[in-house]
């Protein structure tokens, strides 16, 4: 591996992936031999920011971070600020945010719990950055002020993507006790010709569209479009009454991606029978209420279930964020 300045590529340092034969010069090897020379990496600016879980007391200037449920994590993030900002860009941005900019390490930080919620910003030059922020309420406001603080770079914001927080296990602010119980597998009989599910339409309340009639699949072993016998006591808490409905669907043609809870069963096609062995199986369960407090309630409601041994969750996800600021 050889690293020099070439005057034909004027004078940027680059690394050659090749090794070079005994009297081979670089210019020749690195077009003779159709190597790939790439330009080695610049110094980068990281900029590391905080939300303090006391806002206002001593040195602490931003906000909270408040999961979907209503949990304050104590959570850091970073960017790596482009080249074409200076530091006041990145202040702003961190306030933006609802952050402060730290320099040192942050005890018992919450990150290993799970993923924040994040806005990532796809700009005209191919570069992108993601950055974190304190309230999901917010998530516009948020991005129409950091998008103002990228335009004024050399480069505009021609894209942004709302990522939901992902929280893999949430067994302990769900209050979940597994206990050995055992639920109804939601796998359709063996007499069924196919696997069944229920369809039709939530009134669901978007973070960032606020409220509509959303479309949900959900995987059931009832051909009566009814929720699967495992989740019905908690599904009405969570989504509410289904409707018939019509739609556009959901999946790649639909740019956002409801909140839901995702779990973890042990189940049996027959849960008295002792013979039978026990199986595991996961199921995603809407979210139609944006309230912090309903989608406590929620996971709580779940988690009482049986059978249940294990809760997470993924928050709201929306893939053009851009067309609605």
């Amino acid at each position: 591996m050889t690293c020099s300045c070439d005057p034909y590529l004027g004078g940027v340092p680059y690394r050659v992936d090749h090794w070079l034969n005994p009297g081979t010069d670089l210019v020749s090897a690195s077009f003779e031999s159709r190597t790939t020379i790439l330009k080695l990496d610049m110094p980068k600016t990281i900029i590391s920011y905080r939300f303090p879980v006391n806002p206002g007391a001593g040195p602490a200037s931003g906000q909270s971070y408040t999961t979907d449920n209503g949990e304050v994590l104590n959570v850091t993030g970073r960017f790596v600020l482009p080249p074409d900002l200076d530091l006041s860009s990145a202040q702003s941005i961190v306030t933006a945010i609802g952050a402060e900019i730290i320099t040192e390490n942050t005890i018992c930080s919450d990150n290993v719990l799970g993923k924040l919620r994040k806005l990532i910003f796809y700009r005209a030059s191919g570069n992108t950055m993601s950055v974190s922020f304190s309230s999901k309420d917010d998530a516009l406001t948020v991005a129409a002020a950091v998008k103002g603080v990228l335009d004024a770079g050399n480069s505009e914001v021609v894209c942004i993507k709302l990522d939901g927080e992902e929280f893999r296990n949430l067994n302990d602010r769900m209050q979940l006790n597994y206990t050995g119980t055992t639920a109804i597998s939601h796998k359709a009989p063996s007499s069924a010709d196919k696997q069944n599910y229920l369809t039709g339409g939530i009134n669901y309340t978007s973070d960032v569209t606020g409220p509509e009639l959303r479309l949900i699949r959900s995987i059931t072993e009832s051909s009566d479009n009814v929720p699967a016998a495992q989740i019905i006591s908690a599904f009405t808490a969570c989504a509410g009454t289904v409707q018939d409905s019509v739609g556009c669907g959901n999946g790649r043609r639909n740019p956002m991606k409801h909140r839901r809870f995702i779990v973890d069963f042990v189940t049996k096609l027959d849960p008295t029978d002792a013979a039978e062995n026990s199986q595991t199986e996961s199921i995603e369960v809407p979210t139609a209420s944006s309230s912090e407090a309903d989608i406590l309630n929620c996971g709580r409601a779940i988690a009482a279930l049986p059978g249940a041994y294990c809760i997470g969750y993924k928050g709201e996800s929306h893939s053009r964020i851009h067309r609605l600021i």
